[in-house]
């Protein structure tokens, strides 16, 4: 016996169960990781620096500048609609750039800048300082930013010994720390964003003192950086009059600014990005990629360009500014010069500064492709020519922003082939548990020695061949691991490919039979793979969520059909009303929506009051406390109660505990709203944020501290009573109940039907309320419905399962030897996971999510906490966004639980039928991870790969290691403890 097997052979069946999941968990994280090391783009960034002698300072015409930055500074904030009405909220509040340039536009000009997305605000500030292209995985680190190791402005700055002085978002201290003359620096917390007023207050403070005229001596350049118009959009979104009121500040600040400007000095006012309609940012929209610009000098500055306002992308500030400073260009610049900022005899000459340092970046960046036609563009500049510099500097961008790194082809392939193969791995697996059931776990075992055995022979093979090629350590366990894997699973389809094709084919048959005519065994695997097939066009993508809402009321209805067959009318009334009490709650789940730019105008905002604002109609404000007071006593009374297992601490902890925890959420949220209610007095607002903070810090320490510890010391939710029972009343006793005869007297067990799944369900109702209270009001209504179609999914599969178990004991054997006490308990099947699956994507649509990132609700990072708190922060944003997926996840063992009572001395296969039910749900999100990353990788040329594929896959990826994460647990956990007390209590194993 090998190492491998004695290691396996020790494993209890729960830790095997964790065995064959956390195998799977590893498959497809190392999928993902080649994957996306080939797919998703990171640029390098060369570690040059421009010389001085690169710097043209005959061009230089200012001495200093004052670089003020508005956050989420929109262009239409500036210059004023562009078409349709204006807006009383934004429009003509902040006009003095548009004042003084239609008065004086020699010396004031306004522009309209392109940010390149993602909009957020580490990325642009990166933008346009170095000059560089983002790539799509930076907009992940805008929670953690990192200096910048590339060549800046900034760089540039100190390097020629000028003292450059910085106040506000403290997120330039990040990026370029021990550059800001010292003294000079004054940062501050930047991720605050009910704090509307702090970050552009200390600015305020700090910049006039610099301005007057005895301190103008001790800097050269000022760098401004307000918060408040970003944290406005975020708070309460654009179209409200605190929008007004900042804009209001930020018109006052520049006119005074104006005034107090000295003599050759630059003021540059300028947006990092823009917002959208609700006061969001981050993805590619046009409101969110357009940000406004002005200049403006004291003395002559433009040339007066036709387009008003010229139209400029944000990057071309820096070798702007940079010539007009006197300082050499950044080297890994990709902007062109400003035309209207330089006199017709000096635009020659910046473009020419302009394009030889364009040529030198890319003579040395590894990266650009067809460099031969880049050098061909350069070559084509004929005797200083404006135009055909600007053609190849134009084109040069042009090029990188399509082709900005290279994908690994080798890496995408490889990544691709092992999430391929986790489909028939956990397929192979499912079957062979569904079809061995109580004597899975030696087929198992054996299962998971050949894959051991032959992915860590091929492994180690792969891994010191790639290591002697590289010599690089990292590089070598990386591909020792997809050895390990592509070998692994291999191993494991071709041993159970027999077994698999016999389980499938019995499946089918089975279909067909008399009593399995209507068990629609095909249309779980037919919904899985209209799914995965439905990324391959990128408007199935954009509408996904009127996909999934059509595919969850066809599982939900189709049920009804079964109904017809069942054999007693207590069944098919059950299975009928469960059903279309389950295509209700789909159709009202799907009735939440945001709208992805995409989708106009063929969809309208539910979610929120309106679309031009993050806040929850009042409607929607006035229904959580009510359903947050009576969703425990739905919970208790309508499915705890027919099967009795409405006894022993369930009462207690739903109708106490968690009605405690769901009311706070509810309350958290009205208290967000009352913050910024305009009735509301401004003396009473910081009790209210006051109690806000400490109502979210009391609950959420509740449920992480103590409730799982509350939960695994509770007993199962049974009543034992010693109750006299006439003979005749025997056959009246309550369902759910247990009795053993005596002499005069009966020992009943209520809840005994419903030991096991009325236990796992408090343990779902943990992670639910946390889910609960980090959403948004409308949120919180679709995941108390999603919880109520959890339950009404439960028991329509149960009525099904009795009426197929019933039929099955009632047609070979005749009436006479029916015996209702002994029916076989039935096996999950694929199509009712399928359900949950659909459902868990359908919430996630209907908490106010899309696949895009300006659907990340950022404001949920300030739950608990005044500030950005790591990992607390981003902790509570992960949750917000992927909790629907990892709550679903946890409801899928219920599946093999739910009416399922133990067996004295004996043996239920809960553990087994857990497991299938788990490879199931598994399996679905595997498969569409596959299509997404497929897909991807094969229109990674498409127009919408970064707009609508790559967002998309990410989403499929993120959310499949959070399916395995939380079954995992869900199995380990919640299962294992509660096979534990049960085993305890009537001496049942759960194999």
């Amino acid at each position: 016996m090998t190492l491998i097997q004695r290691a396996l052979a020790r494993l209890s069946p729960l830790g095997l169960a964790c065995a064959v999941l956390a195998y799977l968990a590893a498959l497809h994280t190392a999928g993902l990781y080649h994957f996306t090391r080939g797919f998703l783009l990171t640029r390098t960034a060369l570690d040059h620096a421009a010389s001085p002698e690169d710097a043209r300072p005959e061009l230089a015409r200012f001495d200093k500048a004052v670089v003020l930055v508005i956050d989420a500074l929109r262009t239409d904030f500036l210059v004023g609609p562009t078409e349709g009405d204006a807006s009383p909220f934004y429009h003509d509040v902040l006009g003095l750039p548009a004042q003084l340039t239609a008065a004086h536009p020699e010396r004031s000009v306004l522009f309209d800048a392109y940010s390149d997305p993602p909009t957020t605000t580490m990325q642009r500030i990166k933008g346009f300082t170095t000059g560089s292209l983002p790539t799509f995985i930076d907009a992940g680190a805008n929670f953690a930013s990192t200096a910048v190791t590339e060549d800046s402005l900034v760089h540039q700055l100190m390097r020629a010994g000028k003292r450059v002085g910085f106040m506000g978002d403290d997120t330039w201290t990040l990026l370029f720390p021990e550059q800001f003359a010292p003294g000079l620096e004054h940062p501050y917390d930047s991720f605050n964003v009910e704090d509307l007023h702090t970050v552009d207050q200390g600015v305020i403070d700090h910049l006039f003192p610099y301005l007057h005229p005895s301190n103008t001596s001790q800097w050269d350049v000022l760098i401004g950086h307000f918060l408040g118009v970003d944290h406005v959009g975020h708070r309460v979104g654009p179209s409200s009059e605190t929008m007004t009121l900042k804009l209001a500040q930020m018109n006052d600040v520049l006119a005074r600014v104006v005034e107090q400007l000295p003599e050759r000095t630059l003021l540059v006012v300028l947006g990092d990005h823009g917002m959208d309609q609700r006061g969001d940012h981050g993805g590619d929209g046009p409101l969110e990629t357009s940000a406004g610009v002005w200049m403006y000098a004291s003395d002559s500055l433009t040339t007066l360009p036709t387009e008003r306002p010229a139209k400029i992308n944000q990057i071309d500030l820096v070798p702007t500014l940079s010539l007009l400073l006197g300082m050499p260009i950044p080297f890994n610049n990709l902007g062109t010069v400003i035309s209207a900022l330089f006199s017709v005899d000096d635009l020659p000459r910046a473009l020419e500064a302009n394009a030889a340092q364009v040529k030198r970046y890319i003579d040395h960046y590894d990266g650009v492709m067809d460099r031969r036609a880049l050098h061909k563009a350069y070559d084509a500049i004929v005797d200083s020519d404006p135009e055909t510099m600007r053609a190849f500097l134009a084109t040069t961008l042009g090029h990188l922003r399509t082709l900005w790194a290279r994908f690994s082809l080798p890496r995408i392939t490889l990544g691709a082939l092992i999430l391929f193969l986790t489909i028939p791995t956990t397929w192979s697996l499912y079957t062979t548990i569904r079809s061995t059931r109580a004597g899975w776990a030696p087929l198992v075992r054996e299962i998971l020695h050949v894959a051991c055995y032959v992915g860590g022979l091929a492994g180690s093979i792969v891994g010191t061949i790639r290591g002697v090629y590289t010599r690089e350590p990292a590089q070598a366990i990386a591909w020792a691991v997809a050895g390990f894997a592509v070998a692994s699973q291999v191993g494991v389809v071709m041993t159970l490919a027999r077994a698999t094709v016999r389980s499938v084919w019995r499946d089918m048959s089975h279909a067909t039979s008399m009593t399995g005519a209507m068990s629609f065994v095909w249309l779980g695997p037919v919904v899985l793979i209209l799914h995965a097939v439905s990324f391959a066009g990128n408007s199935f993508i954009i509408f996904e969520d009127r996909v999934v809402l059509f595919f969850g009321a066809t599982l939900a209805l189709v049920p009804i059909c079964k109904a017809l067959a069942a054999p007693m009318p207590r069944l098919r009334l059950k299975i009928l009303g469960f059903s279309v009490a389950l295509a209700v709650l789909v159709r009202l789940i799907g009735s939440s929506t945001v709208c992805r730019e995409e989708q106009q105008p063929y969809c309208r905002v539910t979610f929120y009051a309106h679309a031009t604002t993050p806040v929850a109609p009042t409607t929607v404000l006035a229904m959580t406390l009510p359903v947050a007071w009576y969703l425990p006593s739905l919970l208790i009374h309508a499915f705890l109660a027919p099967s009795r297992a409405n006894a022993g601490p369930a009462p207690f902890f739903l109708m106490k505990g968690l009605r405690a925890v769901l009311t706070a959420g509810a309350a958290y949220w009205n208290l967000e709203w009352a913050e910024t209610w305009r009735g509301i007095q401004p003396a009473r607002k910081p009790l209210i944020k006051l109690v806000k903070l400490w109502l979210a810090r009391l609950t959420l320490g509740a449920l992480s501290g103590g409730a799982l510890y509350i939960w695994a010391q509770l007993p199962l939710n049974i009543q034992v009573k010693r109750e006299a029972v006439a003979d005749d009343q025997a056959e009246m006793m309550a369902p759910g109940a247990a009795a053993k005869p005596a002499a005069e007297t009966r020992v009943i067990v209520y809840g005994f039907a419903n030991s096991y799944g009325s236990s796992y369900l408090l343990f779902l109702t943990i992670p639910f309320a946390v889910l609960f209270f980090v959403s948004q009001p409308t949120a919180q209504l679709a995941l108390a419905a999603g919880l109520v179609g959890i339950l009404c999914h439960l028991e329509q599969v149960d009525a099904q399962r009795d009426a197929t178990s019933m039929l099955a004991a009632f047609v070979p054997a005749g009436p006479g030897a029916f015996d209702i006490d002994n029916l076989p308990t039935q096996q999950p099947t694929f199509g009712e996971v399928a359900f949950l699956a659909v459902l868990a994507h359908l919430l996630f649509f209907a908490t106010g999510h899309q696949a895009v990132l300006s659907s990340i609700q950022w404001k949920t990072a300030f739950i608990g906490v005044s500030t950005v708190v790591y990992p607390i922060s981003p902790l509570l944003v992960a949750i917000n966004t992927f909790g629907p997926f990892a709550v679903v996840a946890l409801a899928v063992p219920l599946l093999a639980m739910w009416n399922v009572s133990p067996r004295p001395s004996g043996k239920v296969p809960i553990v087994a039928d857990s497991l299938q039910a788990a490879l199931g749900f598994m399996l679905y999100f595997s498969t569409c991870t596959f299509a997404s990353a497929l897909f991807s990788a094969h229109l990674r040329r498409h127009l919408m790969v970064w707009k609508v594929f790559a967002p998309r896959f990410m989403l499929s990826g993120v959310t499949l290691l959070v399916v395995d994460a939380a079954l995992l647990l869900g199995v380990a956990f919640g299962v294992g403890r509660v096979a534990k007390t049960v085993k305890r209590t009537f001496k049942c194993d759960s194999v």
